[in-house]
């Protein structure tokens, strides 16, 4: 995964899984190349990534598509997940975050 900081609390960002570890090469192909953005939205110690765009090997999707491929992942790995579109608490001391082009500002 790859993300690149922009201005006005966006981002931009890659990610890429191995369709056929998490046995969906069958259903979506070899490649599941995704590119995201997305507004970074903070409130009460919290973040969440709002997307506005989500693309497959270049093809527009759902981001419904994206939150499916991450949960079957994080159920390979055995890692509990959360959806895509649910806020998660900012660390300790962290009270909000702005981003910029290429910096995250963090505000205690």
């Amino acid at each position: 995964m790859t993300v690149d900081l922009l201005d006005d609390n966006r981002v931009a960002g890659k990610i890429r899984f191995d369709a056929a570890r998490l046995n969906l090469d069958a259903l979506l192909g070899e490649a599941l190349n995704f590119d995201f953005q997305g507004i970074v939205t903070t409130r009460n110690r919290e973040a969440r990534l709002e997307l506005i765009s989500v693309s497959l090997n270049g093809q527009p999707v759902q981001p419904e598509v994206l939150d499916y491929v991450i949960d079957l992942a994080a159920a390979y790995y055995g890692t509990p997940v959360s959806g895509l579109n649910d806020w998660y608490a900012l660390p300790e001391g962290i009270n909000r975050i702005a981003v910029k082009k290429s910096v995250a500002v963090l505000y205690y």
